[in-house]
């Protein structure tokens, strides 16, 4: 995967992590979404002062937690913010499933970060007891991304850019008073996201993900099978949307699967 490049002029800003930061991030052997996470998360302490960030977020709703990669509380609203390790051409809108990027002539398919994000603020109301209109979803591109093909960047209580314009969507967003939270509000919030950033949990989400996506194969086309949330729960859907349209209910079991996973292996997919 092609690589981020740092901007000279917004390391010296510190709104960029150094050369440094680069070289110990590769040691460790990192990948690029982490690098994402970092220079975001780097952007959003010199921008914003008085709020508070928490990272790796895994936020609890059954028996299954959902990740989130930065949470940014501040007086008034929280910003749950998706951080995406894409370059080249993207493309989709807030409607699809699937969203594709474009790196020369080849095109790869990805699950539409919109609705994902929505996924994700929708656990996290639920968990705090607050209502989604506290929550605003940002969706942040590496800054190589190419996004014009991306319709409707911003909606009623989202917004889809590059990590260089997200200082100009929060200072637009910051602009709109809201009730502010009262400090027992705040206090409970920072405490519940806290106890959620709790380490051992990132194992057990990584194998919750690996069983989701372990659901077989498509009876209909042969692509592999993975669980989806939609309006109503969630359900077992096709990789090869919208070519193929093949869902089942998500308890529903499909007897054959078991059998075509055994002549399969999906480690390439």
């Amino acid at each position: 995967m092609p690589k981020e490049r740092g901007n000279l002029l917004d390391m010296l800003a510190g709104e960029e992590p150094g050369p440094l930061a680069r070289i110990l991030h590769e040691l460790r052997g990192e990948g690029e979404g982490e690098w994402g996470e970092k220079c975001v998360s780097k952007l959003l302490k010199r921008r914003v002062k008085e709020g508070k960030q928490y990272r790796n977020v895994y936020v609890p709703y059954g028996a299954r937690t959902a990740e989130l990669d930065l949470v940014l509380v501040l007086r008034d609203r929280l910003w749950v913010i998706e951080s995406k390790a894409y370059g080249g051409r993207i493309m989709g809108s807030a409607e699809d499933l699937n969203w594709t990027q474009e790196l020369g002539r080849v095109q790869s398919a990805f699950y539409n970060p919109v609705r994902q994000n929505g996924n994700h603020i929708r656990r996290l109301s639920e968990a705090l007891k607050i209502p989604e209109s506290r929550l605003y979803s940002a969706i942040v591109f590496e800054n190589r991304a190419d996004l014009k093909g991306v319709k409707g960047k911003t909606g009623r209580n989202y917004i889809v850019c590059s990590r260089r314009d997200l200082s100009a969507a929060l200072e637009k967003a910051l602009a709109k008073e809201r009730k502010p939270f009262t400090k027992e509000e705040r206090a409970g919030i920072e405490a519940k996201l806290k106890a959620w950033q709790d380490g051992s949990q990132r194992a057990k989400h990584i194998q919750q993900v690996r069983e989701l996506l372990n659901c077989g194969q498509c009876p209909e086309c042969g692509r592999k099978l993975i669980v989806r949330s939609g309006r109503y729960g969630e359900f077992i859907g096709c990789t090869g949307y919208p070519k193929c349209r093949y869902t089942r209910k998500a308890e529903q079991k499909d007897k054959g699967a078991a059998k075509r996973a055994e002549k399969n292996d999906y480690s390439s997919w």
